[in-house]
Parts: structure tokens; C-alpha cells; sequence
């Protein structure tokens, strides 16, 4: 299991990055009670996320294969 700031170096995304595309897929998936492929999965643990190495490679493959764009705090395809 990768804490936040090793799953910024593990995927080259900083962790503003990460918590705004958490916020974005939580967002577009409360909205709609619908998101299409992977949505960035995490377990938290007083108060701590904790990411683990194959989905983040699913979610970044699904992401990148939907041609993704994750911009003011929204998802689009």
C-alpha cells in the first residue's frame, strides 16, 4: 500500500493532482450515480489514504484509454 505522496511519485502526479481527481470522480459519480471504468480507489485510515499499486495502474490505463480530462473539479470523456 502506497500513502499519498508515494502514489505522486508512482504515477508522476502531484498530490494536489490526486486529490482534486478524487474529488472530481467522487463528484461526477454522485451527480449522475453513474461513472463510466475505473475511478481512482483508495482505502482511509484515520484520515490517511492508502492506494494500492495495481489499481492504480487499471484506473491510470482505463483513464488514458477514455482519453480522460479532469479540469475545475469536474470529469469529462
Amino acid at each position: 500500500m502506497l500513502d499519498i505522496e508515494e502514489t505522486s511519485k508512482f504515477l508522476g502526479l502531484s498530490t494536489d493532482e490526486i486529490k482534486r481527481v478524487i474529488a472530481a470522480e467522487k463528484a461526477s459519480a454522485e451527480s449522475s450515480d453513474v461513472f463510466e471504468g475505473e475511478r481512482l480507489q483508495y482505502i482511509e485510515i484515520e484520515g490517511t489514504k492508502y492506494f494500492e499499486k495495481t489499481n492504480l495502474l487499471k484506473w491510470a490505463q482505463d483513464s488514458t484509454a477514455m482519453h480522460r480530462n479532469y479540469s475545475n473539479g469536474t470529469v469529462g470523456y
